[in-house]
């Protein structure tokens, strides 16, 4: 099933074990990537995992809702934490 979703302004959007968001990070600034973040976090299932394009990175906030199983491929695990 596919559907609209806006991410600068929408809130979470159900429980997914996986989110696909690659090359999306590069256009966006910090506060708006933050705030996506967290939005992702609350998205997923406990320990489900968020894949983002290579040669994008979290931002310091974002390294404590999310581990990296492999960063030079961009694919982290949720700590399923709320700290914001």
């Amino acid at each position: 099933e596919f559907f609209s979703h806006n991410l600068a302004t929408d809130s979470a959007f159900g429980e997914f074990n996986l989110i696909m968001c690659r090359n999306v990070f590069i256009y966006f600034e910090e506060t708006l990537q933050r705030r996506v973040e967290l939005v992702f976090q609350e998205s997923l299932a406990p320990f489900g995992n968020l894949v983002i394009g290579p040669r994008e990175g979290l931002t310091p906030e974002g390294t404590k809702l999310f581990s990296p199983l492999d960063r030079r491929l961009g694919i982290y695990v949720t700590k399923n934490q709320r700290v914001w």
